[in-house]
């Protein structure tokens, strides 16, 4: 990572060590990598009894996460892959909306 980065870094860790520490990430696999990251409780509905007699339960499935900040390095994945070309990133190698890698 650049210089840069490691200075905002370094800024970072002295504000909240907790962040840097479990909340900065290089790249994703997915957008729904993302969405994990982000999560919310998870709970699901299980069925108890029969007929009549059955009612749902709500169940506990995983605690999510607290914390919603999200910090990810997508720029030296770019790098890795070709997309960034002479100091600027190739838009033909974009998606429509800039997004990333194609």
């Amino acid at each position: 990572m650049g210089s840069v980065h490691r200075a905002v870094e370094q800024g970072l860790a002295l504000a909240d060590p907790a962040f840097v520490r479990d909340r900065m990430t290089e790249g994703l696999s997915s957008g729904e990598g993302l969405i994990w990251q982000v999560r919310d409780p998870i709970y699901k509905s299980e069925k108890a009894g029969k007929g009549k007699d059955s009612v749902y339960h709500e169940v506990f499935v995983d605690p999510g996460e607290d914390d919603k900040r999200l910090w990810v390095e997508l720029l030296s994945h770019w790098l890795r892959a070709g997309v960034v070309e002479g100091g600027a990133v190739g838009s033909d190698r974009l998606g429509a909306d800039g997004s990333g890698p194609r």
